[in-house]
């Protein structure tokens, strides 16, 4: 199964929940805000802001990273010896493995 596509958007705080939803406005998700009457059950009011804002690039922030897997992986075969690179692609890989693991790119064969 996939996530639901961006772009995300995100509603005004209102009865303790900001909600963020699809293009068709549809409910993805709500994160719960302390000021909102969730106090007892929510984290911090800045922290809920981050969050909030984090999730609503999150579709973005994946579409960028796959990008980035392919201008890393194109790097790796130019500068196969580059250890920073080869650490930056894992990672990239993992990310997105950990978000869409049906989407996640195959690891590069190292050159011999």
């Amino acid at each position: 199964m996939s996530h639901t596509p961006g772009p995300w958007i995100g509603t005004q705080p209102a009865g303790g929940f900001a909600d963020i939803k699809d293009a068709n406005g549809d409910l993805v998700f709500a994160i719960c805000y302390p000021s909102l009457g969730m106090k007892d059950k929510c984290r911090p009011e800045e922290e809920c802001e981050a969050n909030f804002r984090l999730a609503l690039a999150a579709p973005e922030l994946l579409e960028a990273l796959k990008n980035a897997v392919i201008i890393l992986h194109t790097w790796q075969c130019l500068c196969p010896d580059s250890v920073e690179n080869a650490a930056a692609l894992q990672q990239a890989r993992a990310a997105i493995a950990k978000a869409a693991p049906a989407q996640a790119p195959a690891p590069t064969p190292r050159p011999r």
